[in-house]
C-alpha cells in the first residue's frame, strides 16, 4: 500500500472508533421503553400481589372487611364486565385532522374582517353545534406527548402509551403496532373498521381494516389529492351499514402548515373545507353514532411540528353525539378544558364496549360516563337501587375510572415484574391511593348514611383520579431506563479515542527519517489489527457470561475489541518512540505556538458551555463570539508582529502607510469581523430564544402578499446575485490561474455546466413563487424539471472532475518559424498535446536541427493544481444546496463564500509573514507551509458551526426543513426510496458542515499561490511544488484532517457529557438529547465528507505525478530519441 492509503486507513480507524463511541453511548441513553405483548380482554382480575405494597395483608384489610386469609386478592380487585358496563354506542366517527391546533377550532366573535388571522373562525360549525347542543358537544384542549410527529401520536392515540424520545426516528419508516392497541380490540370484537386517508395507518396496522382508502402522505406540497380523495368515500361509506368505526385521516391542513404556515390564506380556504366536511358528517350521524374530530398534535407559527413548544402540543378535541355525552347542558366557549391525548383511548373503549388496550395509561374523560350504559347490568341496577337517584352519576363515574384504574394497575404490575424502572417511593404511594380507593369502593357495599355515601363515592373518585394522573406522571418522568454501564463506556471509549488520535498524530509527525515512514504506518496498523483480534474473545466469553441484557452484550462486544485496538496503538509508539521525557514534553510545550494554548483554552469553554441549557439554547450567538474572539487573538498574537518585521516604514507617506502589510491584513480582519455580524442577519429563532423575531427568510416567496413587489423583488435578486456570483467568481479565479484553457470535461462544466446550474436554480425559484393556484395546474414534471437538471449536471461534474481532476493546458513554446514549418500556426493558445504525439515521427527526423531551438512545453494551470478540481467541487456542491435551502437561505451561502475567503487570504498573509525567517532556504518554507497550526484549524471548525446556524438551524426538530426533501420531486415515494428525501433533507441541514469539510484543504494549500504581501508570484512557484514533496503533502494533509476531526470529537464528548449528566434534567428532551443527536449526525457528515476531500486531494497528486512522468518521458524522448 502506498503512502496515502495507509494515512487513510488509520483515519478509517479513527472514524470506526468515534462511530463505535455514539453507537454505544447511544444505546445506553436512548432506549426503547419495554413493549408487553399482552391482550386485555372483557374482565380484571389481580391475581398477584402488587410489588410496590406498602401493608401486610392483614394491615390492608379494611373494616368489617373478611379475612384476608379467607380471600384472595383477585376476589378483592376484579370486574368482569368491562365491555357492557359504560357502553353506550354501537358506532363511531373518528375525524383526524392533522395538525389540528386547539385555537384552529375557536370563534372569537371581537375579531373583525381588518384584524382577523388566516385560520381564526373559520370552523363556525364547531361554535354552533356547541351552542345549539350543549349537553351533547364537549371541546377539549388535546395535549400531545412530544416528539410531536405522526407516526408516535398514532400510536399513542391507538394505545394508550407514552412514546419514547428514540421513536422520533421511525416517523419515515413506519413499523406494524405490536403492542395492545384500540384497532386490535375492535377487530377482535368483530366490528368492521373501514379506514381512509393517511397511508401511514396501513403500515401501523396491517391487514386490521375490512375497509381501506389509503392515499400517499408524504408529500408535503400537495394540499388537496388527500383530503379530496376522503371526501370522494366519507359520506357514501357512512351512509352504507358494513361498518360499525369509521376512520378519516385528513392531511391538507398539516401540508398547508409545512408549505405557507398558519398564517397563509391557504390554511383559512382549507380550515374552511374542514368545516364544510364537518357539516356534513354531522348532519349524517344516527343516534347510535359518536363522533369525534380531532388533531394528532398542533403546528409552529412557521407550520412546523415534531418538538415539544406549546403550539406543537395544543391540538384539539371535539366531541359530537345527537344524544346527550353529559349531565350538564351549560357549555361556555371560552372555558379551557385540557386531557391527554392518551385519555382517549380508555373513553372511547368504554363507550364502544370493548377492553381498555392492555398498554394504556390514560385516564378516561369523566363527563362523558355520568350517564351510564343504556343497557346496564343487573348487578349495577341493584348497587344503584339502594343509592339515592342524585348519587347516580357521580357512582357511575367512580366505576368508570375504576375500571381504568384496575386496568391500569394490571399493566403497571405486570411491567414492573419484567422491568425494574419505577421508583419504588412514588410507585408505592400510588399502590397506597389505589387500595384506600377500593377500601371506600367496598365500603359502598354496606349500609351507610347519605353523608356516608357522599363522602365514599367522592373519596373514591378523587383516589381513583389521583393513582391514574400519578402512575401517568410517573412514567412519563421516569419512562427511559438508561444504561448507564453503555453511556460510562461510550463516554470512556470518545476519551480514549481522542487521546489514542492525539497520539497516533505526533507519532507520524515525529518518525524523523522519511524513508522509514510506511514501515512505522505497517507496524502501528498491524498493532490496531493485533489488540481488536486479541481482545475480542474474552469479550465474547465475557457476553458469555450475562444472560437476557442484549445491550449489555452488544456493548461488550464493541467495547472490548476497540479498546484492544486502541491499546495496540499506544503500545506500538511506545515500542518505537519510546516513553517521553520530561525535557522532550517541556521542549514541546514551549515549541507549541501561545496562540494553540489561547485556542484550547477556547474549546475548553464551548465543550463546557454545552453543559448548560442557556448556553445551548443561545449557541448561535456563542459561536459568534468565540470565532470573533480566536481570528482577533490570530491577528494581535501572530500577525501584527510578524508583519511589523515583515516590512518597516520609512516615512510617514499616508500611501506606504495605507498599503503597509499590516494594514493589509487589518482590512482582512474588519472585514471578516463585519461578515461574522451581518451573518446574525440569517439566524433563525428557537422557542427558548425570548425576545426573537423570527425570520421571514424561512418562508418560501409565494407565502407573501404579491402585492408587496419590492419585498419579492429585493429577495429573488439578492439570491439570483449570490449565486451567480459564486459561479462567476470561481471562473474568473480559474481562468487568471489557466485552468480553463484546456478542453477536457471538467474544464467545459466550469464553462458552461455551472452558469446553467445557476440559471436553472433561480428559475426554480420564480416557478416556485407563482401562486398555488397557477403552480398547481402545472404537471407534476414540469414542476420538478429544472430541479432535476440541477441534480443531473452536478452529477456530471462531480464525475468529471473525480474522472480527470487536472485542470491544466500545455502550450508549445517554439519560433514562429518551427511552428509554420510543423502546422501549428495560429494563436499561441492553440493546444498542443493532441498533435504532439502525431508529429513525434517529423520531430525525431528534424531533431537534430530542432533541438538548439527546442524549449519544454507551456503548461498551465499549474499554480493551483490542487485547489482548483477542490474549488469545482465545492462550488457544484454549494449550487445543489442552495437550491435545498432556497432563496431566503441562499445569500447566506455567498456569505459563507466571503467569509471563506476573508479568512483564507488573512491566514495565508500571516502564515508567509510568520514564515519569511526561512526565506533563505525555500524549501524549509514550503515544508513549514505544511504544517497547519491547530489554532487555524480551530478558528475553522467554529465557522462551521457558525454557519451552521446561518443556514436557518438550531439543534431542534422544529427545525428541520422538512420541504427540502421534496425539491425536484413530487413526492409519494415508495418505502424503498425514502433515503432520497432522507437525504435532502439531511443536506439541507448539514449544509455547512459539508461545506467547511469538503474546504478543509484549502487551509493547507492557500499559502501556496496567495498571501504575498511584498514578493511577486514566481513561475517556478505555486502548489506544483507540493508534488516534489510528496511524502510531507500527505502528512501535512493527515494532520489537517486528524486535527479537524479532533475538534468535532471534543464538541461532540461535551454533548456526550451534557446529556449522560442532565439525564434526568427537566429539559434533557428538548435542549440536551436533541443537541447531542444533532451534533452526533453532524459528525458522522462531517467525518464522511472531510475523508472524500481528503481522497480528492490524494487523487489529484496521483494523477498529476502519472501526467509529469508523461511529460518527462515525452521531453526527453524529444531531445533525445535514440
Amino acid at each position: 500500500m502506498a503512502l496515502g492509503t495507509k494515512l487513510f486507513c488509520i483515519l478509517l480507524w479513527i472514524s470506526c472508533l468515534y462511530g463505535v463511541s455514539i453507537f454505544i453511548f447511544t444505546k445506553g441513553f436512548l432506549l426503547k421503553r419495554l413493549e408487553i405483548p399482552n391482550k386485555s380482554d372483557c374482565s380484571v382480575r389481580l391475581e398477584e400481589q402488587s410489588v410496590f405494597s406498602m401493608m401486610t395483608p392483614e394491615e390492608s384489610v379494611g373494616p368489617g372487611d373478611t379475612d384476608p386469609s379467607d380471600e384472595s386478592l383477585g376476589s378483592r380487585y376484579y370486574i368482569d364486565n368491562i365491555c357492557t358496563a359504560q357502553k353506550r354506542f354501537n358506532k363511531a366517527v373518528l375525524i383526524l385532522i392533522d395538525a389540528l391546533r386547539y385555537d384552529f377550532l375557536l370563534y372569537d366573535e371581537s375579531c373583525d374582517k381588518t384584524n382577523i388571522l388566516p385560520f381564526q373562525n373559520k370552523l363556525p360549525i364547531i361554535k354552533t353545534l356547541l351552542d345549539r347542543n350543549p349537553s351533547q358537544s364537549l371541546l377539549y384542549q388535546f395535549i400531545a406527548d412530544p416528539p410531536t410527529t405522526t407516526m408516535q401520536r398514532l400510536k399513542g392515540l391507538t394505545t394508550g402509551s407514552l412514546p419514547t424520545f428514540v421513536d422520533v426516528g421511525n416517523n419515515f419508516a413506519s413499523a406494524n403496532v405490536e403492542e395492545d392497541n384500540i384497532i386490535h380490540q375492535l377487530v377482535n370484537a368483530r366490528k368492521n373498521v373501514t379506514f381512509m386517508g393517511d397511508d401511514t395507518w396501513e403500515s401501523l396496522f396491517t391487514d386490521k381494516f375490512a375497509k381501506s382508502f389509503p392515499f400517499p402522505s408524504f408529500n408535503v406540497k400537495d394540499l388537496h389529492s388527500v383530503d379530496n380523495g376522503i371526501m370522494r368515500h366519507l359520506l357514501p361509506e357512512m351512509n352504507r351499514s358494513d361498518w360499525n368505526i369509521l376512520i378519516a385521516h385528513f392531511l391538507g391542513v398539516d401540508h398547508c402548515g409545512h408549505r405557507y404556515g398558519p398564517y397563509h390564506s391557504a390554511m383559512g380556504e382549507k380550515l374552511s373545507q374542514m368545516n364544510e366536511m364537518i357539516s356534513l358528517v354531522a348532519d349524517n350521524l344516527d343516534n347510535d353514532t359518536l363522533l369525534l374530530i380531532f388533531g394528532d398534535h398542533g403546528m409552529t407559527g412557521t407550520g412546523d411540528h415534531g418538538g415539544d413548544s406549546d403550539d406543537e402540543l395544543k391540538a384539539g378535541l371535539f366531541v359530537y353525539s345527537k344524544k346527550d355525552l353529559k349531565m350538564s347542558t351549560k357549555t361556555e366557549m371560552n372555558t379551557v378544558r385540557s386531557i391527554s391525548q392518551i385519555d382517549l383511548v380508555p373513553s372511547l373503549s368504554l363507550l364502544l364496549g370493548i377492553p381498555i388496550p392492555f398498554s394504556s395509561l390514560g385516564m378516561l374523560i369523566p363527563e362523558l360516563f355520568m350517564i351510564g350504559a343504556d343497557d346496564k347490568s343487573p348487578e349495577l341496577q341493584n348497587q344503584l337501587s339502594v343509592l339515592s337517584e342524585k348519587y347516580h352519576p357521580a357512582y357511575l363515574k367512580m366505576e368508570a375510572l375504576r375500571i381504568n384504574a384496575l386496568q391500569v394497575k394490571r399493566y403497571l404490575d405486570t411491567y414492573s415484574r419484567r422491568a425494574d424502572e419505577f421508583p419504588y417511593h412514588i410507585a408505592a404511594v400510588l399502590e397506597q391511593k389505589f387500595t384506600n380507593a377500593e377500601t371506600l369502593f367496598h365500603n359502598l357495599q354496606k349500609d351507610l348514611s347519605s353523608e356516608e355515601v357522599k363522602i365514599a363515592i367522592d373519596g373514591a373518585t378523587a383516589m381513583y383520579m389521583e393513582y391514574l394522573s400519578g402512575v401517568k406522571e410517573m412514567c412519563r418522568r421516569n419512562w427511559a431506563k438508561f444504561d448507564l454501564l453503555s453511556m460510562a463506556c461510550g463516554v470512556v471509549l470518545i476519551v480514549s479515542t481522542s487521546l489514542a488520535t492525539w497520539v497516533v498524530l505526533n507519532f507520524v509527525e515525529g518518525i524523523k527519517d522519511r524513508d522509514k515512514v510506511e514501515e512505522n504506518l505497517n507496524s502501528l496498523l498491524g498493532n490496531m489489527l493485533t489488540g481488536m483480534i486479541t481482545i475480542f474473545p474474552m469479550s465474547v466469553l465475557i457476553t458469555s457470561q450475562v444472560e437476557d441484557l442484549m445491550t449489555v452484550k452488544t456493548t461488550i462486544l464493541l467495547f472490548f475489541p476497540a479498546l484492544g485496538s486502541i491499546l495496540g496503538s499506544l503500545l506500538c509508539v511506545l515500542q518505537t518512540q519510546g516513553v517521553p521525557s520530561l525535557p522532550d514534553v517541556s521542549f514541546y510545550i514551549k515549541r507549541t505556538p501561545k496562540e494553540s494554548f489561547c485556542a484550547s483554552a477556547l474549546l475548553v469553554l464551548y465543550v463546557v458551555s454545552l453543559t448548560s441549557n442557556s448556553f445551548v439554547v443561545y449557541e448561535d450567538r456563542t459561536t459568534v463570539f468565540l470565532l470573533q474572539t480566536s481570528v482577533l487573538l490570530l491577528y494581535l498574537v501572530s500577525g501584527i508582529k510578524s508583519l511589523t518585521r515583515l516590512k518597516k516604514i520609512k516615512s510617514r507617506d499616508i500611501g506606504r502607510i495605507l498599503t503597509h502589510p499590516v494594514a493589509i491584513v487589518t482590512y482582512l480582519l474588519l472585514a471578516f469581523q463585519i461578515c461574522v455580524r451581518i451573518s446574525s442577519s440569517f439566524r433563525t429563532c428557537r422557542e427558548e430564544q425570548v425576545p426573537c423575531t423570527q425570520s421571514d427568510l424561512l418562508q418560501p416567496l409565494l407565502v407573501f402578499d404579491p402585492e408587496n413587489t419590492s419585498y419579492n423583488n429585493i429577495r429573488y435578486i439578492k439570491a439570483v446575485v449570490s449565486i451567480c456570483s459564486i459561479s462567476f467568481l470561481l471562473r474568473l479565479w480559474l481562468k487568471k490561474q489557466g485552468n480553463l484553457n484546456g478542453t477536457s470535461i471538467a474544464s467545459i462544466c466550469i464553462k458552461y455546466a455551472l452558469p446553467l446550474n445557476s440559471f436553472f436554480i433561480f428559475l426554480h425559484w420564480g416557478m416556485q413563487s407563482l401562486p398555488e393556484k397557477i403552480l398547481d395546474k402545472l404537471p407534476a414534471w414540469q414542476q420538478t424539471f429544472l430541479a432535476k437538471c440541477v441534480y443531473g449536471l452536478t452529477t456530471i461534474s462531480i464525475v468529471s472532475i473525480i474522472w480527470q481532476p487536472l485542470l491544466i493546458h500545455i502550450l508549445e513554446r517554439r519560433t514562429e518559424s518551427k511552428r509554420k514549418s510543423h502546422g501549428f500556426e495560429g494563436d499561441l493558445k492553440d493546444h498542443i498535446v493532441p498533435r504532439l504525439f502525431d508529429h513525434i515521427k517529423s520531430n525525431i527526423k528534424e531533431k537534430q536541427e530542432d533541438e538548439k531551438n527546442f524549449e519544454t512545453p507551456a503548461v498551465f494551470g499549474l499554480a493551483t493544481i490542487y485547489s482548483a478540481c477542490l474549488l469545482q467541487v465545492i462550488v457544484t456542491i454549494m449550487l445543489l444546496l442552495s437550491i435545498l435551502l432556497g432563496d431566503g437561505f441562499a445569500p447566506s451561502l455567498g456569505l459563507l463564500c466571503i467569509q471563506v475567503l476573508l479568512f483564507l487570504e488573512l491566514v495565508a498573509c500571516i502564515r508567509r509573514a510568520q514564515l519569511k525567517v526561512f526565506s533563505a532556504v525555500p524549501e524549509l518554507q514550503k515544508l513549514a507551509l505544511l504544517h497547519v497550526p491547530w489554532y487555524i484549524i480551530f478558528s475553522w471548525g467554529l465557522m462551521a458551526s457558525q454557519f451552521f446556524f446561518v443556514t436557518g438551524h438550531h439543534a431542534t426538530f422544529p427545525s428541520i426543513h422538512f420541504e427540502a426533501g421534496f425539491v425536484g420531486f413530487h413526492g409519494d415515494f415508495p418505502v424503498y426510496l425514502y433515503w432520497i428525501p432522507a437525504i435532502l433533507i439531511g443536506a439541507n441541514t448539514f449544509a455547512a458542515k459539508i461545506l467547511f469539510a469538503l474546504s478543509l484543504p484549502l487551509v493547507l494549500l492557500w499559502p501556496f499561490t496567495r498571501g504575498r504581501l511584498e514578493e511577486k508570484i514566481s513561475d517556478k512557484e505555486g502548489e506544483v511544488v507540493l508534488r516534489d514533496h510528496a511524502t510531507e503533502l500527505r502528512i501535512g494533509l493527515f494532520r489537517l484532517v486528524v486535527l479537524y476531526i479532533l475538534f468535532h470529537g471534543f464538541k461532540l464528548l461535551g454533548c456526550m457529557f451534557s446529556a449522560a449528566v442532565h439525564r434526568r434534567h427537566l429539559m434533557i428532551w428538548k435542549i440536551f438529547a436533541p443537541r447531542y443527536i444533532f451534533d452526533g449526525i453532524g459528525f458522522f457528515v462531517t467525518l464522511t465528507f472531510v475523508l472524500l476531500a481528503y481522497l480528492l486531494v490524494l487523487r489529484t497528486d496521483n494523477q498529476l505525478a502519472k501526467w509529469l512522468a508523461r511529460l518527462f518521458q515525452i521531453i526527453q524522448f524529444l531531445k533525445d530519441p535514440r
